[in-house]
């Protein structure tokens, strides 16, 4: 993202900046559209009103970022190519362009292609309208200057949020690129990484994804932060905390494994131990269910006699009959049952 930002200001400039040299202008309207080679989506075009010194309009030369140093320029009828070399804080770009048009209008077209810590490549297409008009050409470059700091001031404002701040370390460590936010940026959460698993979540995977490290850049050490943050673990930041945390996060399992085999009433020791394993619904020998058997409720000969007498006041008494969850396939099975039934009913 740090990447992106300081090309994007560059190239912004490309095209317009060095318009801005002391010199009697007119209005130009430029548009001009980016993108980058990988990137899934495509910068929108921008529409920006511009003073072009006269006579400049297809000059590279006023056309490129103080940064950028131009050569190889070549002009046949009304098409002018050009080769180019930038040098954006050490970021290193290559590349062509070209334009072609009338007095009235131009098209143009760059590609670049950036080398050193991030390749990348990337290409810009434009469109100039002669609007007519006089202007100073100085009046613009203090402009196109306040627009730059505009941008750069809004890419660097940060949230009240310290994840949020996180998420913008690789600009705001960066004094060329966001002077005056570093400090901020490190006191603010030097006092939360240690105690906030989101803070702490939040600086570890930027760290191990970017090439700029937060933890070095605002001298924290992480080892103590880790152990700081990991006695925190509960049951609100265990989500964050059990990627960083192992061993909390197994205690943190094994102890509400263990509230909740205690709260189902297993009083024997073995049954208990099964639970505790994740194997209190199972049976790894017989494979039988270990679940209690279901009981209906059946009236008793008293109960029978009652409901023939809707005068009596004493309720019903009901008796619990074991239904067995799965009757044995025998005859015997069958005929004890057929009995205990009997007695029970009084027939």
């Amino acid at each position: 993202m740090q990447k992106f930002f300081k090309i994007t200001v560059l190239l912004a400039g490309i095209g317009v900046s060095t318009w801005a040299h002391s010199a009697p202008g007119e209005y130009w309207e430029v548009t001009s559209k980016m993108e980058m080679v990988g990137m899934p989506m495509a910068m929108p075009a921008t529409t920006v009103k511009v003073c072009i010194p006269k006579g400049a309009e297809r000059d590279p030369h006023y056309t490129a970022d103080k940064s950028c140093v131009i050569s190889d320029v070549k002009t046949s009828g009304n098409k002018t190519s050009w080769s180019m070399r930038c040098n954006q804080d050490g970021q290193i770009l290559n590349g062509t362009g070209e334009m072609s048009g009338t007095p009235d209008n131009a098209q143009g077209k760059m590609h670049l292609v950036g080398s050193g810590k991030q390749a990348f490549e990337m290409n810009q297409t434009y469109s100039n309208k002669r609007l007519g008009g006089s202007c100073d050409t100085e009046e613009q470059a203090n402009k196109m200057k306040a627009q730059a700091a505009q941008m750069q001031e809004q890419a660097c404002r940060t949230s009240s949020d310290v994840v949020q701040q996180v998420y913008m370390a690789d600009r705001l460590l960066d004094e060329k690129t966001c002077p005056g936010k570093k400090q901020a940026f490190c006191d603010a959460i030097r006092t939360q990484a240690s105690k906030n698993a989101k803070v702490y979540g939040a600086i570890a995977d930027h760290d191990k994804n970017s090439k700029t490290s937060v933890a070095t850049g605002c001298g924290i050490d992480m080892e103590a932060a880790s152990q700081s943050v990991c006695k925190t673990f509960n049951r609100n930041n265990a989500d964050e905390l059990s990627r960083h945390c192992p061993a909390e996060a197994k205690a943190y399992r094994e102890n509400e494994r263990r509230k909740a085999c205690e709260g189902r009433s297993f009083t024997a020791r073995e049954d208990l131990s099964k639970c505790l394993a994740g194997k209190a619904d199972s049976d790894e020998d017989s494979g039988t269910s270990h679940e209690a058997t279901p009981r209906v409720k059946a009236k008793t000969k008293s109960a029978v006699n009652s409901s023939a007498n809707p005068s009596a006041n004493t309720p019903p008494a009901a008796t619990e009959i074991p239904v067995p969850a799965a009757l044995p396939n025998s005859a015997e099975a069958l005929i004890d049952s057929a009995k205990k039934l009997k007695g029970l009913f009084g027939f």
